[in-house]
């Protein structure tokens, strides 16, 4: 099973550092996810929790033990050039350029002494059991102007020299540029594109000296409350527990839900009364599992009621309150619009009534298809749906071009003019559109150009049946079907016994990191037949060669729908 492992080895536990990252963190947990224990506290006891309050509210007197604060300049090294596709922050603004400058400084913490090279491209894989990891220093962002004296953005992501030298091999600097993105995109409540651009710059913007905040020892990704607030270092020497034989037992433990910022979150409190500290302990997270074990003390093992991000889980350990408390943000999918009464495991049947929740036309919750504008080939056969939004920046870029005008735009449809009807024009004006949108940054979903041709289908006056080509990440503006291959591979044991062969998605993808995932999938491209995809997927993939690849069977095909921000995204895999 694909998991996320919460380790409260402090060896283990991986330090990426960002600028501000022990304020936001201590304040968020302050004000969200402790607020009912810690308002307890304040309770029992106001002269600790007006010192608890200092401590995680204001700033970092109780954690100098941990911390230091140093002043460095870093080196230039690389630019990677990407763009802000979604903001929770007002002053972001979306669709902008953001230019991350990967540099270096002795001052930043190496990786761990001694990795080998398994452990390093374990890491780069994204596997859970790997301890390599990079330290990383985030710089606060800076407004800045582009070429075009468009607004953007600046922001460093430090490193120490070592792990720097080795960013000339591909895939290792690739992993670098995914771990800064992620930590960008937590710090700073953003969503950035991909995939990059590498622009010939060594640094964009004014490099100068940064205050930092860098460890003077590595921490666990649990965090203990202490039960007293002093201003000496909390140390656990004195908490070597006897262990005995006994069974662990189930704890108690609660799940309830909250909301900030647009995010919905799912709060479980696990009661520990028997544990004096989380040393040793194991706490692992699924999409849709959690489980906790304390040696000889606590076991649990419990189904999530959402499905949630495993990268950005936090734990922490009470100890006054012998609670630790995890905090797990939902993932918001199809699969989980639709009420149900049962509890995870689901049955097929289940799963497949949870995505069925796209309103049919002939239905009373039809609204969000009323909303979408059809469009329509010169023989108006529908092919696919605009969001209003979209076709009024269709109208204005169709009003701007001289006679004859290639789209027909009405209240209830847009179609192609009847001249344009053959494949080739249909698809060099598309061509022009999307050529022009890009140019103009129009919609941030053509900063993902992939290059790659999808066709769209239904021309029967073509022996292909394809109407036209268009860009890929284009698709989903005009709601346009598009195709894709799925394969899962499986083997039988000697005793009869079925296995299958279940993929991982690494832990830097954009989406979806560290789920679980077929043994080969991707979309069937202008010129490539099933089969030809199969194969060609199946290398790039899987390294399963060709000859293994044409053996592979066609079992049947879903279609399916997906609501995205730019519009609908209909699909047949």
């Amino acid at each position: 099973m694909a998991h996320a492992k919460l380790d409260f080895d402090d060896e283990a536990a991986s330090p990426l550092i960002l600028k501000d990252f022990v304020h936001n963190e201590q304040e968020e947990l302050a004000e969200e996810v402790f607020f009912e224990e810690l308002s307890t506290q304040l309770a029992e006891n106001p002269k600790a929790m007006a010192a608890l309050t200092e401590q995680y509210m204001k700033g970092v007197k109780s954690d100098s033990t941990d911390l230091e604060s140093i002043q460095l300049i870093p080196e230039p090294g690389f630019v990677v050039k990407s763009r802000i596709t979604a903001s929770n922050n007002k002053k972001h603004k979306v669709g902008s350029k953001f230019f991350i400058n990967v540099c270096y400084s002795n001052k930043v913490p190496r990786p761990p002494s001694g990795s080998s090279e398994t452990e390093i491209r374990k890491a780069m894989n994204g596997e859970e059991d790997s301890k390599y990891y990079v330290p990383t220093v985030i710089s606060n962002l800076q407004e800045d102007e582009d070429k075009e004296k468009n607004l953007c953005y600046d922001c460093d992501a430090i490193i120490h020299p070592q792990p720097y030298k080795r960013t000339e091999d591909p895939d290792f600097r690739l992993y670098i540029c995914e771990l800064a993105v992620e930590m960008i995109e937590e710090q700073f409540s953003i969503e950035l594109g991909r995939p990059f651009a590498y622009p010939k710059l060594s640094y964009k913007g004014d490099r100068k000296v940064r205050p930092v905040m860098i460890p003077k020892e590595k921490k666990s990704l649990i965090t203990e409350i202490p039960t007293k607030l002093n201003k000496q270092a909390i140390v656990e020497d004195n908490e070597k527990q006897t262990k005995n034989d006994k069974a662990p037992v189930q704890p108690k433990y609660t799940v309830t839900e909250g909301l900030k910022d647009n995010k919905s979150y799912l709060i479980i409190s696990i009661e520990t009364p028997s544990m004096q500290s989380v040393k040793d302990s194991a706490l692992d997270l699924e999409p849709m599992r959690l489980t906790f074990n304390s040696p000889n003390v606590y076991d649990l093992d419990i189904p999530l009621p959402s499905i949630v991000n495993i990268i950005s889980a936090k734990a922490r350990f009470i100890k006054n309150k012998k609670k630790l408390v995890i905090k797990l943000e939902k993932y918001f999918v199809l699969l989980l619009m639709a009420e149900t009464s049962k509890s995870p495991p689901y049955s097929f049947f289940d799963i497949v009534d949870k995505c069925d929740t796209y309103p049919y036309p002939d239905s009373a919750s039809s609204e969000t298809l009323n909303n979408n504008i059809p469009f329509l080939l010169d023989n108006d056969i529908k092919v696919g749906l605009l969001l209003p939004s979209t076709v009024k920046v269709l109208t204005e870029y169709n009003n701007r071009l001289k006679k004859p005008k290639p789209f027909i735009i009405e209240n209830k449809f847009v179609k192609f003019a009847s001249h344009l009807n053959t494949f080739e024009l249909r698809t060099e004006v598309v061509k022009k559109l999307f050529d022009k949108w890009r140019e103009e940054k129009t919609f941030p979903a053509l900063s993902g150009w992939r290059d790659e041709l999808y066709p769209i289908y239904g021309d029967p006056n073509n022996p292909s049946g394809v109407a036209f080509v268009m860009e890929r990440c284009a698709t989903p503006l005009f709601g346009v079907l598009t195709f894709g291959v799925h394969l899962n591979g499986f083997i039988r044991t000697d005793q009869g016994e079925l296995k299958m062969w279940v993929a991982k998605r690494a832990k830097t993808k954009p989406t979806w990191p560290g789920w679980l995932d077929n043994t080969v999938a991707g979309g069937i491209p202008h010129t490539l037949s099933v089969t030809e995809s199969v194969i060609k997927e199946s290398m790039e993939e899987a390294s399963l060669p060709a000859k293994v690849a044409e053996k592979a069977l066609p079992t049947g095909a879903i279609s399916y729908f997906i609501e995205t921000q730019y519009g609908l995204q209909p699909e047949v895999q």
